[in-house]
């Protein structure tokens, strides 16, 4: 009973279309949505330890058929008239064992193998070595793994079919044609590349179809066929569902073999290659008018400019890319907060660049002008209108370089902030950078004496990017939750994006000051 049971939460547990629809629901703050991939992998871990127990106790109960001195007609073979022996028990189908005659046995271990192949090639250890392709073509394993079930139980069926019959649902709305049909077909228009020693961010810029419908916050699974056939992955929706021409995604690498480390060599690649090109036809043109006597002397080296900090772009593509979703996530609730406390470390920052961008483009629909002495303000919220009063934003970033991502973002909140005093009660932005400690370590990055040169200058940090100067060394958690507290405008809520261990800090802290806490894995 406990592996039906199980059997049929493991498929609940993926349904994510049926999933993110109850997340909007009354239900939804009660069920565990946000934790159904850890739900997933716990319901797994429960099936393997059911399957021991329940193959060990069959073990020992053909044991004692098989040692029965007077067996019935029942258990003896009906050619031989003998009883069944041990070995016709675990592998034979003359024994009638079954609600299908005889196939129990077979079908069990056909199961047991079954499970063991998916268990082992599902560990992360494959799954990010590089081999992502051989944990998804094992996983597929599911389908005869749920037939054989269904045969191998007379009662399985019944805790399947409802379930099953969802989930079949679900993936025929995932096949590419249909996704087509009824979302627009997807292509990367564009991709900007950063990179640093050990790591690299690609941004895909990629159209927007009309029918493609998602909230801030959402995340969608993609597959690219020129990086790989059948590999999937999930990424965070970094732009916001008010840009009706593009959509965008960061994707972050380090150093080992993996899909996303392929998909930045890919369009680095695709633009060396351009660029090539360009300079051969640079030195063609420059041969052609020096031939011509048309220049005097060739371009001097000394005119090559510095690389942009808003990375290397390549224009005009249109790779194929296939997008599953959108999905929900816990921080698709910030616009049902008050006082909304939005922390993330590194490209955990993707979700909230989506929310960031809504927030202005909101904000900046609800801007009114009187009619009379031309003054531009925000009316006041009526029912019904979102309640959110504050934002606090705090991004931990290692290095100068993290900043780069979304360093185009900041300052078009900052521009907004220069020039909307309500945005500017609203956004409070703060930028951590942990490689430095103090202002004398900040000379390890390479700023030296130009940060500040810079900031008197244009009256912006050049870390940051934004008038707000970047904060050096790891934030105090206690000081800033205390804060929060002592200058809340409503109910603080808590939306992070991060990594697990502070995770648990955080978690704990808004627990202390009874603060809402919503954690999306990455």
């Amino acid at each position: 009973m406990n592996l039906n049971w199980n059997c049929m939460l493991i498929i609940i547990f993926m349904l994510r279309r049926t999933l993110t629809a109850l997340r909007d629901t009354r239900l939804g703050p009660y069920l565990p949505i946000d934790i159904a991939v850890f739900i997933h992998k716990v319901i797994g871990y429960m099936i393997g330890i059911c399957t021991l127990g329940h193959w060990i106790f069959h073990m020992i109960h053909f044991r004692c058929l098989a040692d029965e001195p007077n067996p019935d007609e029942g258990h003896r073979n009906p050619y031989t008239h003998q009883p069944f022996s041990y070995g016709e028990y675990l592998g034979s189908m003359v024994t009638g064992l079954g609600w299908i005659h005889g196939f129990v046995s077979i079908s069990g271990w056909v199961l047991l193998a079954i499970y063991v192949v998916m268990f082992i090639f599902s560990l992360r250890v494959i799954r990010r070595s590089g081999h992502f392709e051989v944990f998804f073509i094992t996983h597929l394993l599911y389908i005869p793994f749920m037939v054989l079930l269904i045969l191998h139980s007379d009662k399985f069926w019944k805790f399947i079919i409802v379930p099953g019959l969802i989930y079949i649902i679900e993936k025929i709305s995932m096949t590419r044609c249909v996704r087509v049909l009824v979302g627009g077909a997807f292509h990367i228009k564009a991709v900007t590349l950063w990179r640093t020693k050990d790591q690299g961010v690609t941004q895909i810029i990629m159209n927007h179809p009309p029918g493609f419908v998602y909230q801030p916050g959402d995340y969608v699974f993609v597959n690219i066929p020129t990086i790989a056939n059948f590999e999937w992955h999930p990424f965070t929706i970094s732009s916001c569902p008010e840009d009706a021409e593009n959509m965008t995604l960061h994707v972050q690498f380090k150093d080992g073999q993996s899909w996303t480390k392929k998909l930045y060599q890919y369009f680095e690649k695709l633009q060396s290659n351009r660029k090539q090109e360009t300079n051969i036809r640079k030195r063609l043109e420059t041969i052609r008018k020096f031939q011509s006597r048309e220049i005097e002397s060739a371009p001097s080296v000394y005119g090559k400019k510095r690389p942009s900090i808003f990375g290397t772009n390549l224009q005009a593509l249109h790779v194929p890319i296939y997008v599953d979703g959108p999905y929900g996530t816990p921080s698709g609730r910030i616009f049902s907060a008050q006082h909304a406390l939005l922390i993330c470390a590194g490209i955990g920052v993707t979700p909230f660049a989506s929310i960031l961008q809504s927030i202005m483009y909101r904000h900046r629909t609800r801007k009114v002008t009187c009619p009379e002495c031309e003054t531009s303000f925000h009316p006041p919220m009526t029912a019904g209108q979102e309640g959110l009063k504050k934002v606090q934003f705090i991004w931990v970033v290692p290095n100068q370089r993290s900043i780069e991502w979304f360093v185009e973002l900041l300052d078009k909140i900052d521009a907004v902030q220069t020039t909307n005093n309500h945005i500017d009660k609203l956004i409070e932005i703060q930028v951590y950078v942990t490689s430095a400690k103090s202002m004398s370590d900040v000379y390890s990055f390479g700023l030296t004496t130009a940060l500040d040169v810079f900031y008197k200058k244009h009256n912006r940090c050049l870390v940051s990017g934004i008038q707000s100067r970047a904060l050096f060394g790891r934030p105090d958690w206690n000081t800033i939750f205390q804060e929060a507290d002592e200058n809340k405008r409503g109910n603080v809520s808590v939306f992070f994006c991060g990594s697990p261990d502070l995770a648990r800090t955080l978690r704990t802290l808004s627990a202390k000051h009874n603060f809402e806490f919503a954690k999306e894995s990455f």
